[in-house]
């Protein structure tokens, strides 16, 4: 992926770019679980029309009824044998893909959970600045009683 593009530094900019990035990943840890079962797969069907290439050869060879017989048999049985090849291999990419699945569902709870940590750290810290901040305006800031008071002291002196 290329990082060249400027990371998302606000948290909304996170908030809105983290859906996307998480739903690539995903995508792409699918479609390398799925890479490995449809290279066997491929390898499968070109087993299957190399033994049907083949059976067809012996087929047009044979002199004897028995024999064709035999060899047709011999293709069904590698048939099935690869039909059951080909469930295992689709329940095995089914796991794998729940597997991707599970995983990324879990990372992205543990990411949704540290940026809310961060935002509510954030707010927190602001929300204590804010507070010192009033302190300090309320200490420097002169009461109605001792403005009064000032006055007043003007007023006598003068």
């Amino acid at each position: 992926m290329d990082r060249s593009v400027r990371e998302p530094s606000g948290s909304i900019e996170r908030l809105v770019a983290l859906p996307v990035e998480m739903m690539l990943q995903f995508q792409t840890n699918v479609a390398l679980a799925i890479q490995a079962s449809s290279v066997r797969w491929l390898q499968r069907r070109q087993e299957a029309v190399d033994d049907a290439l083949n059976t067809f050869d012996r087929l047009i060879r044979s002199r004897d009824i028995g024999e064709a017989i035999a060899i047709q048999q011999q293709w069904f049985n590698n048939n099935i044998r690869r039909l059951g090849g080909a469930y295992e291999a689709l329940a095995g990419q089914t796991a794998a893909v729940a597997r991707e699945a599970v995983s990324s569902a879990q990372e992205s709870v543990t990411t949704s959970r540290g940026i809310e940590h961060a935002e509510t750290k954030t707010k927190n810290t602001a929300a204590h600045a804010m507070r010192r901040e009033t302190r300090r305006e309320r200490a420097h800031r002169p009461t109605v009683r001792r403005a009064k008071k000032n006055k007043s002291r003007k007023r006598g002196t003068a």
